[in-house]
């Protein structure tokens, strides 16, 4: 099973992240209403995604991306008319940034990705601290669909559980099974899908709101 393209307009996966950019859209424009420049931290980000960004506001806004040095090679699009500047790094500690130094720090489905429960809150603290405002986006754990794997119930078992079964078995977009037991401990580890209650008390100043789709929850949003 192919996953689906987020860079392809004609997917269902693009038209969902570009309803959901909306989100993102809207702070820009309120910060833009009351200054000439907007600086955007995207921690863990990538370039494809400001493609996303509205022609009018592309001379505005001034887009840092932290991540992973193999990150940012191996997603290094074209962005066409945007200010982009790219920093290695690791959102769980930033200390190359001072506090407020950012009018928004955005991050789209990364925070599940930083490993232990301690690490996702040490991300949280970091965009508290960095933004002026935020908006971290994540994947929530009761939704049917996995959507790392795009099959159901995955996220709901324990990651040793789930280790044993990509590593036995071909799972969702994988081609293949997972041949090394040691990698499929570290992905699963490495996927942690926050709930309600963790997701609020990592943003506990933010607005919670809720990405829906079939009239069930499929992704959290903290915007402070």
């Amino acid at each position: 099973m192919k996953r689906p393209d987020a860079t392809d307009p004609a997917s269902f996966r693009y038209r969902l992240r570009k309803r959901r950019f909306r989100h993102v859209e809207r702070i820009i424009r309120s910060v833009a209403a009351a200054q000439a420049k907007v600086t955007i931290l995207d921690v863990g980000g990538r370039r494809d995604y400001w493609d996303y960004l509205p022609d009018d506001l592309r001379p505005i806004v001034s887009i840092t991306l932290v991540n992973f040095e193999d990150e940012l090679t191996n997603f290094a699009q074209k962005t066409d008319g945007l200010d982009l500047t790219t920093v290695v790094g690791d959102g769980c500690d930033m200390p190359q940034f001072a506090d407020d130094s950012f009018d928004i720090v955005h991050s789209n489905s990364v925070i599940e990705h930083v490993g232990s429960l301690a690490n996702m809150g040490r991300f949280a603290a970091e965009t508290r601290r960095i933004g002026k405002r935020y908006y971290v986006q994540a994947p929530y754990l009761w939704f049917p669909i996995e959507p790392h794997y795009g099959v159901p119930i995955l996220a709901w078992l324990p990651p040793p559980t789930r280790a044993a079964i990509t590593h036995k078995h071909k799972v969702g977009y994988s081609d293949t099974p997972i041949p090394d037991y040691g990698e499929a401990l570290f992905e699963a580890d490495f996927i942690n899908l926050p709930d309600k209650t963790l997701f609020r008390k990592l943003f506990p100043d933010a607005e919670q709101k809720r990405e829906r789709f079939i009239g069930l929850t499929k992704s959290l949003i903290a915007v402070g």
